[in-house]
């Protein structure tokens, strides 16, 4: 056409030129303003997402919506559900520890969604993950979907015992027994350790416990306590009576065992 018109070669190609300048330019804007737009959907489809796992967990949505958002995630809106709450190990992404939680599971054995908040990884999946997965994952028990709310505050409790008790991997209150008692009741253990640990003192206070710890896991047999400690019988009876000695307690008392149990229990946390 330009030929035709009279154009001459140069100014037809510098024109040419200046198509393929401005369409590049119009293409990489375009295709910028989609991706801002991909990235805008996505932002509010996971804060969607997020508010979703939010009202399960807290049981703040209401029954009408439940099943069909449910069922909108491809979720089994009849079955029942663990919840999971958890932080992190060292050397540990998100990602990574959301996938060992089956929250991403592309075999479709697990269903769930998670969310983070406060920090941690929040969720519910229609199977608990594996006891030894990274990081420190607190469990509750299964439930229907309208009432997962009552799995997450014992998946909290599980992990704050995790947390008091020093442990790692998914744990439910099942798993950790009378450690979340300990762990959770402030009263008692007040009690506990005003009674059985504070008249302790000095560097035999360590070393009575240590005793203590192994004497209740050998069953309270004196020989056994002395093998796995190395020492003397004599030395584990010397260490129990120093004990009763200075508590006043008597550990011929099935109470005063269980307490005790308690305040060694509440000696290895860091409360």
């Amino acid at each position: 056409l330009g030929r035709r018109s009279g154009v001459e070669d140069a100014d037809l190609l510098e024109f040419v030129q200046s198509v393929f300048a401005w369409s590049d330019i119009a293409v990489v804007t375009a295709a910028r303003g989609h991706r801002s737009a991909e990235i805008t959907r996505a932002i509010v489809e996971e804060e969607r997402r997020a508010a979703f796992v939010r009202g399960v967990l807290f049981g703040t949505v209401p029954s009408s919506d439940l099943s069909l958002t449910a069922e909108a995630y491809g979720l089994d809106s009849t079955g029942d559900f663990v919840a999971v709450r958890a932080l992190l190990g060292d050397g540990v992404q998100n990602r990574k520890l959301e996938i060992a939680m089956g929250f991403h599971d592309s075999s479709q054995r697990r269903q769930g969604l998670c969310a983070v908040v406060d920090g941690a990884i929040v969720g519910f999946v229609s199977e608990p993950p594996p006891a030894d997965c990274d990081g420190l994952v607190g469990l509750g028990s299964p439930r229907p979907l309208r009432y997962v709310a009552e799995s997450y505050r014992q998946a909290t409790r599980a992990l704050m015992t995790l947390q008091a008790c020093g442990l790692h991997g998914a744990h439910d209150l099942a798993s950790l027994g009378l450690r979340a008692a300990v762990a959770m009741d402030a009263d008692v253990s007040d009690m506990i350790r005003a009674r059985y640990l504070d008249p302790l003192s000095g560097d035999s206070a360590r070393e009575l416990i240590v005793t203590l710890r192994a004497f209740l896991a050998c069953d309270m047999h004196v020989e056994r306590t002395a093998t796995r400690l190395f020492v003397h019988q004599n030395t584990v009876r010397y260490r129990i009576a120093r004990f009763e000695e200075l508590t006043g307690a008597n550990l011929r008392e099935t109470q005063v065992v269980i307490e005790v149990w308690w305040a060694v229990a509440l000696s290895e946390m860091s409360l």
